[in-house]
């Protein structure tokens, strides 16, 4: 599924660590967020670029905590 090809990328192909990882749900639309310790803005890009490839991702969008 979908949680399972956004965490196998993130963490096997980045090599990125997930800080944590929360997702809700209301009528089949997915929400959420994950909170990662990223190398560098390359890899976080990639990354953001790849999660937008997903199929069924509408948006991703990056925040500083």
């Amino acid at each position: 599924g979908i949680i399972n090809e956004i965490t196998r990328y993130i963490s096997f192909v980045m090599n990125v660590n997930i800080r944590s990882f929360c997702l809700t749900t209301d009528d089949g639309v997915f929400e959420g967020y994950i909170d990662l310790y990223v190398h560098n803005m390359g890899d976080l890009e990639k990354l953001i670029d790849k999660l937008l490839k997903i199929n069924g991702i509408r948006s991703v969008v990056r925040t500083d905590l």
